[in-house]
């Protein structure tokens, strides 16, 4: 179980890097594309491929987020109730697999969404908008991993917990 996550996190940390990689890549066309359109022949595919990138650095960022627990979060338990932390983390649970399970609905309707647009094409780069879309069904389902990780860890740590708590009562 423990090698299972320690994948998963790999992957999700590749996942990371590459979307350091692809924003530094949009730094560098918008760049060229600013100093081409000063010397009066700027990147007429620069823009339609900056769009691409960041939809793709956006996806790819969102992996990590999920893995990393650094998505946004709203913990009414904590604002409502204080003092009473196994509520907290009961409805912490609760919301974790409340994103898994929408996590898991939305792998279908993105793969779908993805193959609609086998045949429609990009207007600057003619590229198939389906390897636009392909990203999304591709992060739904490596966020839903990463979803799953985090509830087994939250659970491994509940089961040590409560084993270290027998083990001090003697």
């Amino acid at each position: 179980m423990k090698a299972m996550c320690n994948a998963i996190s790999r992957i999700c940390k590749f996942f990371y890097w590459l979307s350091g990689l692809i924003l530094f890549l949009m730094v560098v066309l918008c760049a060229s594309d600013v100093v081409g359109r000063l010397i009066g022949s700027p990147l007429g595919w620069a823009n339609e491929l900056l769009r691409f990138l960041m939809f793709y650095m956006s996806f790819t960022a969102c992996i990590y987020l999920v893995s990393a627990k650094r998505n946004l979060e709203v913990d009414l338990a904590a604002i409502f109730f204080p003092k009473k932390k196994k509520l907290q983390g009961k409805t912490h649970v609760v919301g974790d697999f409340i994103l898994l399970a929408v996590l898991i609905y939305l792998i279908v309707p993105t793969w779908g969404l993805t193959m609609q647009n086998t045949q429609g094409t990009s207007s600057a780069m003619q590229w198939p908008m389906s390897y636009v879309y392909g990203i999304m069904p591709i992060s739904f389902f490596v966020c839903a991993l990463a979803q799953l990780k985090n509830i087994i860890m939250k659970f491994h740590s509940w089961v040590e917990e409560a084993e270290f708590e027998e083990v001090e009562q003697p």
